[in-house]
Parts: C-alpha cells; structure tokens; sequence
C-alpha cells in the first residue's frame, strides 16, 4: 500500500503543446469551442513527456556511435569482412555495445509511439472542434495527409517497419560501413549478415538521423495545423 509519495515535477522541456492549448484556450474565452477536455490534456502530457525522452535518446546514440567509431579506428586489415572474403570480428566493449543497441530500440520505440499519440490528439481536437475524422485508420490517415500538406510520411512507413521488427521478430545486430575512410556508417542488421545486397534486411544510422528530421517536420506541420483549427472555429452552438 503506497501511503507517501513524492511527484516529480514536469514542467519545462518540448514546447510543441503550448501554443496548441494557447489557440484551444483563447477559443474557449470566446465561446467558439467548448473548454478541452480531461482527455485531451492527459494525451497531450503524454506526448510531451514523450518529446522529451526523444531529443536525449537521439543524443546518446549520437555520442555512443561517435565513440564506436572512435574505437573502431584501432581496427587492423584481418577485421574487415568483404563478400569475398570472412574476417575477425572488432572486439568493442560490452557496454558501448549494448548501450547502443538499447538506445537504437529507444529511438524506434519512442518515435513510434510519439507519433501514434499525436495522431490520436490529432482526432480528439479535430473532435473538438466539430470537425470529426471518419472512423478507421484510413480516414486518419488521409485526413493528416491533408493537414500536412506537402510533408510526406513515408518516414512514419520506414519507422513503423523497423519498430515492429525490434519489438515482434529480433534484436538488432551492429556493423559498420567502413567503404569509404571518410565518411564511416553505423549498419543495424536484422541478421547476421554476409552480403548488404538486401536493403530491407538492414538500416543505417544516417537513416535514423534522417527519419528525426522529418518527424521534427512533420510534428511542426501538424502543430500549425491545430492552431488553426482552433483558430478558425466557428460559434458554439
């Protein structure tokens, strides 16, 4: 029985909420929407919550990348593999390694979610205002390719395909493109693999890096979107 308990406070951080609640907030005072709703605020704390967590996740797997390719530049010519040729895998430290491997599930788990989230604010505001989206994830769909206008989501595709792979079918295995000297790729396979002719059994982390730049797009486009729905409702009858 928990009988004392301390909160820890959660303010500060992602501000993609406030202007949002500002809008909804300045239609309630004039009568042009009905003041939101207590679910509507627990939803949008959870995706606050969760825009917090992602920018430190990316973070870390910036610098644990960074530092894997630090100690990979000790590497001799017997570790590195070609199609034609089988050599000795780098030994990297535990820690590094498993650090990196959680935070890639992180990231894809997080996003994930994230986005699933403001899709559902996405229906309850367009609720809201008396402009509700049809039932099915289809209606949802093509009603926030609307909202967004030219942003594309073929990077929610690319990451809906990777998440349910690091959370149904397998645990991510780790290799790095050393192709070119200068410009080093971190691989995230889906196997154990000796060949890289398959794209779809393997990511990189240029990927990912690409993927956080179109959410952070994508999650802007949808921020003004709601802003102005609120701003553009009519009377409340």
């Amino acid at each position: 029985m928990v009988n004392r308990w301390l909160h820890l406070l959660m303010l500060g951080g992602d501000p993609w909420l406030l202007p949002i609640w500002a809008a909804a907030n300045e239609a309630a005072r004039e009568g042009r929407v009905q003041p939101l709703t207590d679910e509507l605020r627990e939803f949008g704390l959870h995706v606050s919550i969760r825009l917090n967590v992602l920018p430190r996740v990316a973070q870390r797997i910036m610098q644990e990348c960074y530092e894997v390719y630090v100690a990979a530049k000790e590497h001799r010519p017997e570790h590195v593999f070609t199609e034609v040729s089988q050599g000795y895998a780098f030994p990297l430290k535990d820690d590094l390694k498993y650090r990196l491997i959680a935070d890639i599930d992180s990231f894809l788990f997080e996003s994930n979610s994230c986005w699933e989230l403001m899709r559902k604010v996405f229906r309850l505001i367009r609720a809201h205002v008396g402009r509700p989206v049809a039932d099915g994830s289809a209606g949802l769909t093509d009603e926030l390719k609307r909202a967004l206008g030219g942003v594309g989501q073929q990077w929610f595709s690319w990451l809906d395909r990777h998440r349910n792979f690091v959370a149904h079918k397998g645990t991510p295995y780790l290799a790095i493109d050393v192709t070119n000297d200068d410009e080093w790729d971190l691989l995230v396979m889906k196997e154990n693999l000796r060949t890289f002719a398959d794209p779809g059994k393997f990511f990189r982390y240029t990927e990912m890096v690409q993927v956080a730049r179109e959410f952070d797009t994508a999650r802007l486009a949808l921020q003004t979107h709601l802003i102005e729905l609120f701003q553009r409702a009519g009377p409340r009858r």
